[in-house]
C-alpha cells in the first residue's frame, strides 16, 4: 500500500493567518509539526494531516493548538474520482454554512447543540482542495474501536445526535422552501460518475459473490445477492434521487464509527458529548440512508440485529422531539412511516453490508485504501477477496444475511 505523504503547502506560511484571526493575543509560532493522522485503514478517501503548533502569545505565555487538514490524495485516479464527486466543496459547504445554521436554530430556542468541529478557510490559496478544522482530539474527543463496535450507550448517543441533525435540516428545508445547493440535491452521482462507478463496483461485487461460496453461505442468500447485484446501478441512481413526497433530511452520508467522536469525563469515564466529522457525502435524502449505514456498520454485532428495531424507535422518538422543538409544521413522520421507508429502500442496507462493512472490519495491519480498489488484475482481486473472506466479516454475514432475509430486505 502506498503511504500517504504530506503536501508541501501544509506549512507555517499558510496557517499563520488562521492563528492571527482566531487565537486571541497570538504573537508567533514557536513550533510547527505535521504528520499523517490515523493509522492504516482508518482513512479511506482523503489524506488527513494533523498540524500541531506551539504558539507564543503577546503576554509571554504559550498555547498548544492543533488542526486537522483533509486534502486530496496524490493518486491521480483517486483525486479525479473525488473531484467528480465534489467531496471537498460539499464538505466545506456543510461546515461553513449548514452546521452553524443548524446550531443557531437550537441556540434560538435555548438549546446548546454542536454537531462538528470549528471550520476555517485559508487566506493563501494552497492550489489544492482541502478542509481545515479544529482537532477535536486536543479537546479529548476520541473514536471508539471500529472493529469491536459501539456498545448500546455509544450507539444511542450517536443516534440522538443524528436525530438532532436530521430535525434541524428538515426544518431548515421547510423554512427555506427546500432550496439547497446543487451538490446536496444531486448527491454523489452524475453522468461522469456513473461510468466510473459501474466499472469499479461490478467486478468487486462479482468477487463478493464468489466469496459467499467460499464462506459456505446458504445458496438461497447467494441467489438473492446475485439478483441484487444485477440491478446495482439502477438501484443506486434510484436511491440517490429523493422522493419529494416522503420525509427527507440532509443526511450525513458517511456515518460510521470513525466519523463519530466521543468525549468522556476524565475522572469517571462517563460519556459527555458526541461530534460528527466527514460530511463529504452529505445529501438531501431519506433518513434511512444514514440509519442503515450507521446501524449496519458501527454497533457491536451482538446488538446490531437484536436491538435494531429498538434503535430505530429510539432515533424516531428523538427525531419527533426535536422536530416539535424547532416548530416543524409539516406532517410528522410516524414510526410506521420510518419502517416502511426502511423496507422500500432495502437496497441501501444490502449495499452497506456488501461494501462498507467489509472494509471497516479489516484489521489495520491488513488494511487497504482507495488506491487498492482502483487497481486491476489478480493482485487487486486478491485484496478484495481478502476483504470478503475476513473471518470477522464472515461472522457478521452469517448473522445479518438471515436477519435481512427474514425482513424481506434481500428481495427486489
Amino acid at each position: 500500500m502506498m503511504t500517504a505523504s504530506i503536501p508541501p503547502w501544509i506549512n507555517e506560511n499558510h496557517i499563520i493567518d488562521v492563528l492571527e484571526e482566531n487565537l486571541q493575543g497570538f504573537k508567533s509560532i514557536n513550533k510547527f509539526k505535521s504528520c499523517i493522522a490515523g493509522g492504516a485503514g482508518e482513512n479511506y478517501q482523503s489524506v488527513i494531516v494533523r498540524v500541531q503548533i506551539n504558539a507564543e502569545l503577546k503576554d509571554g505565555s504559550t498555547k498548544d493548538v492543533s488542526f486537522i487538514i483533509k486534502t486530496v490524495p496524490q493518486i491521480e485516479q483517486a483525486a479525479m474520482m473525488l473531484a467528480m464527486m465534489g467531496h471537498f466543496p460539499k464538505e466545506n459547504l456543510m461546515y461553513s454554512k449548514y452546521l452553524p445554521t443548524f446550531e443557531k436554530m437550537y441556540t434560538e430556542i435555548g438549546q446548546e447543540i454542536t454537531f462538528g468541529p470549528k471550520h476555517y478557510t485559508l487566506k493563501k490559496n494552497p492550489e489544492s482542495d482541502y478542509v481545515l478544522l479544529d482537532d477535536l482530539c486536543l479537546e479529548g474527543y476520541k473514536n471508539q474501536n471500529r472493529i469491536e463496535g459501539l456498545d448500546k450507550e455509544h450507539t444511542e448517543a450517536a443516534l440522538k445526535k443524528l436525530a438532532e441533525f436530521h430535525a434541524a435540516s428538515a426544518v431548515h428545508c421547510q423554512v427555506n422552501g427546500g432550496e439547497l445547493e446543487g451538490p446536496l440535491v444531486n448527491g454523489m452521482f452524475n453522468d461522469q460518475m456513473i461510468g466510473m462507478f459501474v466499472a469499479m463496483m461490478k467486478p468487486t461485487l462479482e468477487i463478493f459473490l464468489k466469496s459467499l461460496e467460499i464462506n459456505e453461505i446458504d445458496s438461497k442468500y447467494i441467489e438473492k445477492a446475485r439478483a441484487m447485484i444485477d440491478v446495482v446501478m439502477d438501484k443506486f441512481i434510484e436511491l440517490n434521487k429523493p422522493n419529494l413526497k416522503d420525509f427527507n433530511v440532509i443526511c450525513h452520508g458517511d456515518l460510521w464509527s470513525n466519523n463519530i467522536m466521543f468525549l468522556h469525563d476524565e475522572v469517571n469515564g462517563k460519556l459527555k458529548e458526541t461530534r460528527f466529522v466527514d460530511f463529504q457525502l452529505s445529501r438531501y435524502a431519506s433518513p434511512v440512508i444514514d440509519l442503515y449505514y450507521f446501524l449496519l456498520t458501527s454497533p457491536k454485532l451482538e446488538i446490531k440485529v437484536a436491538n435494531f428495531d429498538e434503535f430505530i424507535q429510539f432515533y424516531h422518538e428523538n427525531l419527533i422531539k426535536n422536530l416539535k422543538l424547532l416548530n416543524y409544521s409539516k406532517k410528522l413522520p410516524t414510526l410506521k412511516d420510518l419502517h416502511l421507508d426502511l423496507l422500500k429502500k432495502n437496497f441501501w442496507g444490502f449495499s452497506t453490508l456488501t461494501n462498507t462493512c467489509a472494509g471497516i472490519l479489516l484489521d489495520p495491519s491488513d488494511a487497504c485504501n482507495v488506491e487498492d480498489f482502483l487497481k486491476e488484475g489478480d493482485a487487486a482481486d486478491q485484496i478484495k477477496m481478502k476483504l470478503y473472506t475476513n473471518p470477522k466479516y464472515v461472522k457478521q454475514l452469517k448473522v445479518i444475511l438471515p436477519w435481512m432475509d427474514s425482513r424481506g430486505l434481500l428481495d427486489l
